[in-house]
Parts: C-alpha cells; structure tokens; sequence
C-alpha cells in the first residue's frame, strides 16, 4: 500500500518537520508506503500554494497505483485551481482513496459528483500527526483509510482544533441533538457535503453536489463568524437543492462561539431561514474541532440519538 501525500491548497510551513516525521511515522506503521511530494513547500507566486501544474503530474502517479491513498498536508483556499484537470484525468480504482477536509470539500464532492467513487472527509496530515491522538483515534484513522465500517460515541469534551498552533483547552462537550417537530430516535442516509464556504465555491458549476435525498453535512472554521455563517448559508440554499436534503447536519463550532447557543443557532436556521421540514441535526463532530470524526463522501451515515452513537461505513 502507499499513501501519497501532497499539498493542493496550501504549502503546509504551519506543520513542524518533527510533527510531519511523525505523521509520516504512524502511516508507516499503519503498513503504507510514504511518497511525499518534492515541491510540498514550494511557494509559488509568494502565495503559500503549490503550482497547479505540478499538483496534477502529482496527481497522475497517484491514479496510476494500485492500492493506493491520496492524503492533503491541510486545508486551504486553492484547491478549485485544479478539479477540472484533476476530474478529467480520474479513473479510479475501489481499491483507491482521496482524502482531506476544509478546502479539499471542492476536490472531494467534485470526484464524488463526477465519478462516483466514495472518499473520505475529515483525514489529512495535520490529523495524522496530531501528537494528543489517543490510540483510539489512531485507530479511526487507519480503518477510514481501509474504507471500514467505524462506530463513534459523542465526546465527553473538545476544543477548538488547531493543534499545531498552540495549546489548545478542553470544553465540555455537549450531546448530539438535532432541531424539528417531530421526534427521532435516529437518523441515516448517504452523506455529503464538508465545508460551506469551499461548498459555496462550487455554486453554479457541474461540480455542486446534488443534495436531494442525501444527509448534506454544513461545518465551518471553529471561530466562524455568525453573520457569514448566515451568509453562507443563505447563499448555499439560494444556489444549490440543499433544501431537498434528507437533514441537515450542523458541525461543532469553537467552545466560545455564539453559535453554541442552541437557541440562537435555532432562529438563524429555523426562524430566519425557515428549515422546518427536515431535521437539523447539531453538535457534530464534523468539524474543525477536536475530537473530529471522518465520513464517506456518497458513503452511509446512521445517528442513533438515544445511544450517542454514530455508525458510517462506505457503502449501506
């Protein structure tokens, strides 16, 4: 197995070289194959991206190997540089996987649209090489990319993510609840969606993700500020058919955030914007926050409120 690793939205120079040795260490010991992109760093035009030419010759030697993951350093802003050369160029194999989060929701849904084939959200390097990863969360990890079925339990706690910022403080974590007025004891469906704003980038293109009948997954930087928060969202809805969504599913937002505030989050989504007729489901760990949980893209998603627990696996 070989895990290629590459940097399509931003150069990663956040990310010390020990973290990175350490990442690069657990996907070893996990049973991959480490090739790592030669201009990873590079900084071109002094904007802290790669060159989209080079990210595509990248691309190619990944979609010529079998058994093979495509893993992001992180998020960014640029990844929409490169879908059509990539979309074009993509003949996947099952036993091939993309990977990423944040920006990469562009590259993932526009695979997921265009070819079908399931990838996995939440799964980068930053994530890999997180150093407070508790063996379970190592575990999540390494199943996700084996594309298998993971169950998850809500956090105790959390905090707003960023680890190789600085210090991050614990918060309580609060249970997963959803908003509508009818009782559910659970929910499940196929899955899409990522982050709003990289989601947002994708309006008016063949590349949008068709929401209808599908759990549309919305999160966010952790520290978002409400007003774009409702921005974005008005203008997801106005764009796309996320309102023919099977239910909604709103990632955590920073401890601090006003957004944590139940009532508050229910008049932006349920007063302002009237979503009424499908359930909004909250306080997922979806998210740019820590604990995060991976999901398939166009894979399976079960929430069992009762229980606290959530089940995703690639296919039903």
């Amino acid at each position: 197995m070989k895990a290629f690793v590459w940097a399509p939205a931003n150069n990663g120079t956040d990310l010390t070289q020990k973290h990175k040795d350490l990442g690069i260490k657990r996907l070893k010991k996990m049973g991959y194959d480490v090739i790592l992109d030669d201009n990873m760093s590079q900084n071109y035009l002094g904007l802290g991206i790669n060159e989209p030419s080079k990210l595509i010759d990248f691309y190619k030697k990944f979609i010529r190997t079998d058994h093979s993951v495509l893993i992001p350093i992180y998020g960014g802003f640029t990844s929409n540089l490169i879908l059509e050369d990539i979309v074009g160029i993509s003949n996947f194999k099952e036993n091939q996987l993309v990977c990423g989060k944040s920006d990469l929701t562009c590259l993932l849904n526009s695979l997921y649209q265009k070819t079908g084939m399931n990838n996995v959200y939440g799964i980068d390097l930053s994530k890999i090489c997180n150093p407070n990863l508790t063996s379970e969360e190592i575990k999540i990890i390494e199943k996700s990319l084996k594309k298998e079925e993971i169950v998850f339990d809500c956090p105790l706690s959390y905090n707003d993510g960023y680890w190789y910022i600085s210090e991050r403080t614990n918060f309580p974590h609060h249970s997963w609840s959803y908003f509508y007025s009818e009782k559910i004891d659970s929910i499940s469906g196929n899955i899409v969606g990522g982050n709003l704003e990289s989601l947002c980038s994708l309006l008016g293109t063949t590349f949008s993700p068709n929401f209808e009948d599908k759990i549309a997954v919305i999160e966010t930087i952790p520290d978002v500020s409400p007003r774009k928060f409702l921005m974005n969202i008005k203008q997801l809805i106005m764009g796309s058919n996320v309102l023919q969504a099977k239910a909604l599913i709103i990632g955590k937002f920073s401890p601090q955030s006003i957004l944590n505030d139940d009532f508050v989050l229910y008049q932006l989504l349920v007063g302002e914007l009237n979503i009424k007729h499908f359930p909004i489901i909250f306080n997922i760990d979806f998210s740019h926050t820590e604990p995060s949980f991976p999901f398939y893209t166009g894979g399976f998603l079960e929430i069992n409120f009762s229980s606290q627990k959530m089940r995703i696996s690639c296919h039903s």
